[in-house]
């Protein structure tokens, strides 16, 4: 259908900020697009109510989604999010939107041309909101619409305005979401259930089996006491069969 672009890497080892920048510049050069939206394999999108969302949108300069203002940077190397390049800028990355974004035309643009080298750093999201530090940006929060489970807000979900919903990760959740939404529901309105923690539960088992199960250990144990005596006993002979040998020479010698 030619609705997938595969991107190359710019090199074997590049950091995840090249792959960022990567696809940034060929989305830029392959597209006519007036805005990009960046979104993985965890989201449900409905496409009528994004359309009606970029009415409201500025042309130009719109970094939209939900941002995460003062994330700190982990200065020690056992946590996950060191990041020892980044500590060298500062303590605290820039504002930048958590895992689904949107950049008007201009802003993929500025990225996606720009001949200076860019700096790369372990954080994904955080490339493009440092990025764009310099520029007169329009951050646009979208908590409320760009729906992300585990860090929006229960209370901010309003299912009129939500046209995107992060965080699935089973098949059921789209199709809660798909069905849901289809009959005009609302995406605050899917049912996704979190997996139950794991649970010990007792193992019963019948009492026939119980018994069968008796009655093997004690053969087995049986077995092993009959193992084990027998062991000792060899033991037992062999150390009176070597004592009795050298007793028996020593008498010999002395009668000689």
């Amino acid at each position: 259908h030619k609705d997938l672009l595969f991107i190359p890497p710019s090199c074997r080892d590049c950091s995840i900020g090249s792959f960022v920048h990567d696809y940034l510049r060929t989305s830029y050069m392959s597209f006519d697009f007036d805005y990009l939206l960046k979104v993985d394999d965890q989201t449900y999108l409905n496409i009528d109510k994004l359309l009606d969302a970029l009415d409201y949108l500025p042309s130009e300069n719109v970094y939209m989604g939900n941002f995460v203002w003062s994330n700190l940077v982990g200065n020690n190397k056992d946590l996950a999010n060191y990041d020892p390049e980044y500590l060298v800028i500062n303590v605290h990355y820039a504002a930048y939107a958590v895992n689904t974004y949107l950049l008007s035309r201009n802003l993929v643009q500025w990225i996606a041309a720009n001949n200076l080298p860019l700096r790369y750093w372990k954080n994904a999201d955080s490339h493009v909101g440092s990025w764009l530090v310099g520029l007169k940006v329009i951050r646009k929060s979208a908590a409320s619409r760009m729906w992300q489970r585990g860090y929006s807000r229960i209370n901010d979900c309003r299912s009129e305005s939500v046209f995107l919903l992060h965080g699935l990760s089973r098949a059921r959740d789209f199709y809660s979401c798909f069905s849901i939404d289809k009959h005009g529901g609302g995406l605050c309105s899917c049912d996704i259930v979190e997996d139950p923690p794991f649970k010990t539960e007792s193992f019963q088992i019948s009492p026939g089996l119980r018994t069968s199960i008796e009655k093997g250990t004690l053969f087995f144990l049986a077995v092993d006491i009959i193992l084990i005596g027998s062991s000792m006993i060899m033991v037992f002979l062999i150390v009176f069969v070597i004592t009795f040998s050298i007793s028996y020479n020593l008498v010999l010698c002395c009668l000689t």
